[in-house]
Formats: structure tokens, C-alpha cells, sequence
């Protein structure tokens, strides 16, 4: 997927919380292959202590053959602890609303269940540096591990997904690897790129 270019993050300044938590940020089609459900499972799980200082935030509208399974779990979660610190804005973001949430989070999270290929999430994350949680295995896990763009974790175990989200996303240090991550891909050379393999 290729990295948004630089244009959607000019003018925006990063908007934290009043209530000085971190925010994690899952955003995009959200669904069960990206591990929608169990990152809300996980993070009904969290500790009080470290949802004291963390908020879980989903943009995004899900997949139409997951929506209500997930709406259903996201209602439930809230339920069972209705102090849990949790938003969604389910619905679809335009690109320039999208990088001001990405700007203002701490961590981005794509939970993705041995998803193939790469994710724009990744790219996005790199562009904003951005630490990036996501699967261990495939290529998105090779990618993050390779750049050092964050944690890479077992997302199919709920538990293992849970200890993850434990660590504070300020013990994680964005690295300079993620500026050339997002320049390497930027939209004008991945469409270069794309056609030359396309007219060779």
C-alpha cells in the first residue's frame, strides 16, 4: 500500500487529550481479518492502572459482513465496564480528518490476524512517526521488525494482545528508519514503481 503523501499532515499540530491519556489508534475498514474483535477484547482486559493513563480509539466504519457482530461486542465491552476508555467513530474519515487523529495518537494499532501483504497503516504510521503494534508473522511483521517501527505481537491470542497493549506507548521510541520507511513509499514513487512493472 503506498504512504500518503506529506500534504495531509501540513497545518496540523497534535491535539492531546484534557485527560492526558495516550491514545491508541486502530483506524480504517474495521473488521474481524483486522482483528477488530479481539482488540476489543483485549482491551477489556487491561488493567485499571494502565487504563489510567491509556485510551483505546477506533475510526473507521467496519466491514458490512462484521458490523453488527462487532457493534454488538463494542456495546457489550462498554457494558461489562462502563468506565472502559473507549471511542469509535464509526463512520468513514476523509484523509485530512484521519491525519489529525493519527497525529494525535500515541501508538497506531493493526491487530490484523496473519493478514498478507503490507498495510498502508504501517506507512501512515511512518509518515507521522508513529510506533506501529501489529501482527508477528508475514510480511506487515517482517516490515515493522526490519525498520524497528514498534511491537510486533501474536494478535490471534487475546492475552498476548492484552500484554502488548500494557506497555505504554511512551517506552516505545519512533525511529529515524520510519522517515525513510514513509519516503521510500511515498505515493509518487509507488505509482512510479507500479507502472514500470506494469509497461516493462
Amino acid at each position: 500500500d503506498p504512504c500518503p503523501p506529506p500534504e495531509p499532515f501540513a497545518g496540523l499540530t497534535r491535539e492531546p487529550l484534557a485527560c492526558g491519556r495516550a491514545i491508541n489508534l486502530a483506524f480504517g475498514a474495521l473488521s474481524r481479518r483486522k482483528g477488530t474483535d479481539k482488540l476489543l477484547l483485549a482491551w477489556s482486559c487491561l488493567p485499571d492502572p494502565v487504563l489510567q493513563t491509556q485510551t483505546l480509539r477506533l475510526v473507521g466504519a467496519p466491514v458490512p459482513e462484521d458490523a453488527a457482530m462487532l457493534r454488538r461486542l463494542y456495546a457489550k465491552v462498554l457494558a461489562e465496564r462502563p468506565d472502559l476508555p473507549i471511542t469509535w467513530v464509526d463512520r468513514f474519515v476523509g484523509e485530512r480528518e484521519l491525519a489529525q487523529e493519527v497525529l494525535n495518537a500515541s501508538r497506531i494499532l493493526a491487530p490484523y490476524q496473519n493478514h498478507v501483504g503490507s498495510s498502508g497503516v504501517a506507512l501512515w504510521a511512518a509518515a507521522a512517526r508513529r510506533p506501529l503494534l501489529t501482527q508477528d508473522t508475514r510480511q506487515l511483521g517482517d516490515l515493522v521488525r526490519t525498520h524497528q517501527l514498534g511491537q510486533t505481537v501474536n494478535c490471534t491470542d487475546i492475552a498476548s494482545l492484552a500484554d502488548a497493549l500494557s506497555l505504554l506507548p511512551g517506552c516505545l521510541r519512533p525511529l529515524p528508519s520510519q522517515t525513510s520507511l514513509a519516503q521510500t513509499n511515498r505515493v509518487e514513487r509507488f505509482a512510479s514503481t507500479l507502472l514500470d512493472a506494469l509497461f516493462d
